[in-house]
């Protein structure tokens, strides 16, 4: 491919961490936070560049959780992800070992694939006892008070109701918001308060550290490649860090990018806590929040109208010419998601 000024810059910058030459830099995959880069060195081995979004407005330390919780776990045996071989935080990106396999998508997903994923996440519990585990830093947006869930909620809320009215999406936004998510928001708020405390449980009741995990904080098949002998590669790590095991669950649960059945899900839900049933009252205090974290992906998911987000997005490489048809399908997933959180929240079979 014919190299920008930006691409034989980065090639430079690649070569000096790897102390060796590269035949080729190739752009790669559809990331929404930073860019990739496929690297083939003069011998002919394989390793991947990732370059960070880096924003003013979003402090968050992807390149730090990232390589920083990969090299936790890589150096503690764990190898269902990439390895992580050199780091630059002065220019914003890693590089690790490239994997060879393919995505996997919602209708390919498997009973046995439920059951890796499971034990995927036992095997990170399993560590945080370890030597530097203490010294790994809270997962992004990480929740240890059931208040904290609902702070985040309102907090996003907020910033979507700064969106300017300057078109009819925007209007659109500002509708489902006021007329639609609020009110119930609001009964869940209520309806949440009340689960918990039927379980001797409260909103401000901090999570204590023994009933923490590790998190890969965005986890599940969308973030996942299926390598040629059938095993699982999990990747992305961006957000990596402690967090309340209720919120891991509960956002593999709701992810819209897996689309999981009810079987999948049912079978997920019954081995994690079978396997976290020493983490206090866990299931009491999923099916607490169930709704909650169902609302809040309403809101990620109309991060489309939010312009740090948009540039995070610019960056790894989306354009600009889509973005009403994009605002429009994620408004209508937002509705769509609000709509079966409303049917599935008091009565849902998961937690018979």
């Amino acid at each position: 491919m014919s190299e920008t000024s930006d691409t034989t810059e980065y090639r430079r910058l690649f070569e000096s961490q790897l102390g060796a030459d590269l035949k080729t830099l190739e752009r790669i995959g559809a990331g929404r936070n930073s860019r990739v880069y496929r690297l083939v060195r003069a011998d002919g081995r394989l390793c991947l560049a990732k370059v960070y979004h880096r924003h003013k407005e979003d402090r968050r330390d992807r390149l730090g959780a990232e390589f920083g919780g990969l090299t936790f776990l890589w150096q503690n045996g764990i190898r269902a992800i990439p390895e992580p071989l050199a780091c630059d935080p002065e220019h914003g990106f890693a590089l690790y070992e490239y994997i060879h396999g393919d995505t996997i998508e919602p209708h390919q997903i498997r009973m046995v694939d439920i059951d890796r994923a499971v034990e995927f996440l036992v095997a990170l519990e399993d560590l945080k006892r370890r030597p530097k585990a203490s010294d790994l830093p809270s997962a992004s947006e990480a929740c240890f008070t059931v208040a904290d869930i609902i702070s985040g909620v309102q907090q996003r809320v907020a910033r979507l109701s700064e969106v300017p009215e300057n078109d009819i999406l925007a209007t659109d936004l500002h509708r489902f918001l006021n007329e639609e998510f609020t009110p119930f928001f609001e009964r869940i708020k209520l309806w949440s308060r009340s689960r918990l405390e039927r379980a001797g449980l409260s909103v401000n009741r901090e999570l204590p550290l023994h009933e923490r995990t590790l998190s890969p904080s965005d986890f599940g098949f969308h973030n996942a490649l299926r390598r040629p002998d059938g095993s699982l590669a999990f990747l992305d790590f961006e957000y990596f860090g402690w967090d309340d095991p209720a919120k891991m669950i509960v956002d593999f649960l709701f992810h819209p990018g897996m689309a999981l059945s009810m079987d999948h899900r049912k079978r997920f839900l019954d081995a994690i806590l079978k396997h976290f049933r020493a983490l206090g009252p866990l299931p009491a205090r999923v099916s607490a929040v169930y709704p909650l974290f169902g609302l809040k992906w309403c809101l990620i998911l109309l991060n489309e109208f939010v312009p740090v987000d948009l540039a995070r997005r610019d960056f790894a490489g989306g354009t600009q010419t889509d973005l009403e048809h994009r605002r429009a399908d994620q408004l209508a997933k937002a509705v769509n998601m609000m709509t079966e959180v409303k049917q599935r929240y008091e009565s849902d079979s998961l937690f018979d």
